[in-house]
């Protein structure tokens, strides 16, 4: 058993785009003005929503634990704080983070000692909606130039994108041993835009580790690299 809470617009024709927040003692839950349920359809306060809320905020044996300080003297006090985004805010926001199936995409690239280039790129692969693509600097990039392999995941052709779009990706790139099983394995998370369509490893290994015959790394002249999506989430603007 839960108790239920919610909060409710006496006048509704006043309503613009908003956002709301209700505070109650140390829970903290935000209630926004476009809200989407687990099948995806979306809601919001208007004149046939004027209530919206909680129907499981709390736990009632959690609610009636003298502790916790919810009761006192068998009495309660629920409190609601209402503050607005200014006014000039004129889109909502909705994020969906989904965990794609298992997605790897292996890359191998041929004759490395014979790659010229500074940068080369792998083939296009979609995880979703969202088409990538993987970099690789055979000698590293700037300031490891020489040094270290640098390897980077890339969103294909950014033009595509409307604007203000923004793309989450938590992702893996391992370089893989073809003698041993000892990869080299790095991860990590970061937001894509039209301004920022990369993220990676500038040093994910160093040149020696990469040529040491022993690692593996290179097996007739060959490496190999994946890139696992752990998670994906896409930011969209409601007008």
């Amino acid at each position: 058993m839960y108790t239920c809470v919610l909060l409710a617009i006496i006048r509704t024709y006043t309503c613009v785009h908003r956002i709301y927040i209700l505070k109650i003692y140390k829970l903290y839950v935000m209630l926004i003005y476009v809200f989407i349920d687990a099948k995806g359809h979306m809601t919001r306060f208007h004149e046939d929503e004027t209530t919206w809320g909680f129907d499981k905020l709390i736990s009632l044996e959690s609610f009636m634990e003298g502790k916790n300080g919810y009761l006192f003297d068998d009495s309660c006090v629920f409190g609601a704080e209402v503050f607005e985004v200014p006014e000039f805010t004129q889109v909502d926001r909705c994020l969906s983070l989904k965990k794609p199936p298992a997605t790897i995409h292996s890359w191998t690239i041929n004759k490395v000692s014979a790659v010229t280039e500074d940068e080369v790129h792998s083939e296009v692969f979609k995880v979703g909606k969202v088409k990538w693509k993987l970099s690789l600097f055979p000698k590293g990039l700037n300031s490891v130039k020489d040094t270290h392999l640098s390897i980077f995941l890339n969103i294909h052709y950014t033009a595509a994108f409307p604007n203000d779009w923004n793309v989450y990706a938590k992702f893996k790139i391992r370089v893989k041993s073809q003698a041993t099983e000892n990869d080299i394995e790095k991860e990590t998370n970061n937001w894509f835009s039209n301004s920022v369509d990369s993220s990676g490893f500038p040093t994910i290994m160093t040149l020696s580790q990469l040529n040491d015959s022993e690692n593996g790394f290179l097996l007739n002249d060959n490496l190999t690299v994946e890139v696992e999506i752990l998670g994906m989430g896409v930011l969209k603007y409601f007008v």
